[in-house]
């Protein structure tokens, strides 16, 4: 119950706390700064009045088998170009963000679980370029991953039921997210927008709610070798001026259209497949375009194309 800081790791300073709790403090239960570069071990960080932990000012540390949970703002903050790593940690029951990386910072994320937050559990943003490996990022009431303005990479990370999106990519952001699943969040799976880029490769992306993949406002994400199923509307859903480059991608089962360009679009689809839809396969709006590449699509209870007279989509090998 400080007034300040529960505790506070200054000038560049190391040393080891081990099983330690530190709660309910008005300020960060625990500050890290000043090129800092701790060691914390199964300690129990939890009811701040404001982050559970604040890294900063280019301070790095190790954590491991922590528990964050119940703080009013970021469960974890890292920002200033900082560079920690997190292992085996459990983030919950926040009422803000779980992880927010900002303002340059990096560090890796290793195996760690955020569930249960009011916020977005993992932003990134701030030209932050972090690294999530193994991480589950599940039953958020908001967006599971918010990505703007950063190159952070998401490897073999699991981002399920989360109320909001399940992966949201804005302002130039540009992630690259390898395998893992993108599955059941009530805002849809993925949405890329405002100049969103990034590279997703080797994802399922399965039964989510709405549209699995929304691309609008100048998004031009890439897909590869990726599997959408189930989706409750749209499988691929392009709205005016977004492009994109899909390739190699199969799309399965989907509530709406499998793949639906809207006027303006311009996305580039290769070898996609689409079958087994409860609405049309690819669908082609008014001025809707780009180009469709030996693109199959098969077995779909709306028909399989469905291509607007003057649609301006060119289509070769299919």
């Amino acid at each position: 119950d400080n007034h300040g800081e529960g505790v506070e790791i200054s000038g560049q300073a190391e040393g080891e706390l081990l099983d330690c709790e530190i709660f309910s403090n008005e300020n960060a239960n625990v500050l890290v700064k000043d090129k800092s570069d701790p060691r914390l071990y199964r300690c129990v960080i939890h009811d701040s009045h404001k982050e559970g932990l604040q890294i900063i000012a280019n301070s790095e540390g190790r954590f491991e088998q922590c528990e964050f949970f119940a703080n009013a703002l970021a469960g974890v903050a890292v920002t200033q170009n900082s560079k920690p790593v997190f292992q085996r940690c459990v983030l919950h029951h926040g009422i803000g963000n779980g992880v927010a990386v900002l303002h340059g910072a990096e560090g890796q994320f290793i195996d760690c679980e955020i569930t249960h937050h009011g916020g977005t559990a993992v932003l990134v943003g701030d030209k932050s370029q972090p690294h999530f490996e193994r991480c589950h990022i599940l039953n958020n009431q908001a967006v599971g991953v918010h990505v703007e303005a950063s190159t952070p990479v998401f490897q073999s990370c699991v981002i399920i039921q989360n109320g909001g999106t399940g992966f949201l990519c804005t302002q130039n952001g540009a992630p690259r997210v390898i395998e893992g699943e993108i599955g059941e969040n009530g805002g849809g799976g993925l949405a890329v927008s405002s100049q969103g880029k990034g590279r997703w490769e080797q994802v399922h992306l399965i039964a989510n709610k709405g549209d699995t993949v929304l691309v609008s406002d100048g998004g031009r994400p890439a897909l590869r070798l990726c599997r959408i199923e189930e989706a409750e509307g749209a499988g691929l859903r392009f709205l005016n001026q977004a492009q994109g480059i899909v390739e190699d991608v199969a799309i399965v089962g989907s509530g709406g259209p499998g793949v639906e360009i809207e006027g303006g679009a311009n996305p580039s689809l290769r070898h996609v497949r689409v079958f087994q839809g409860k609405g049309a396969g690819i669908v082609v709006q008014a001025f809707g375009g780009g180009t469709a590449d030996h693109c199959e699509a098969a077995d779909n209870a709306g028909g399989d194309w469905e291509v607007a007279e003057n649609a301006r989509l060119v289509r070769v090998g299919c």
